[in-house]
């Protein structure tokens, strides 16, 4: 997990709730998406647009496979995407 320490960007290891592994998936799901979407935008990796879409795709699977499972968050789901 990114967090701002001392105004610079850091990253801690953030350990998946304790509970079951349909909500460890979703969780690191949304993190996935929290992470692209308002973490620094400066990682130093290269190809990072390559690296991003692979986090996106993966993350979607977790996404489409909950949707499929559960039919209040498939609803949900359907209502955003």
């Amino acid at each position: 997990m990114q967090l701002y320490e001392d105004r610079r960007a850091v990253f801690r290891v953030r350990q998946l709730p304790n509970a079951d592994k349909g909500t460890q998936a979703l969780e690191a799901a949304k993190r996935v998406r929290n992470n692209l979407f308002h973490g620094g935008k400066h990682t130093g990796h290269q190809n990072t647009e390559e690296r991003d879409a692979t986090f996106l795709r993966h993350a979607a699977t977790v996404i489409e496979a909950a949707a499929k499972l559960d039919d209040a968050f498939n609803s949900d789901y359907q209502g955003i995407a």
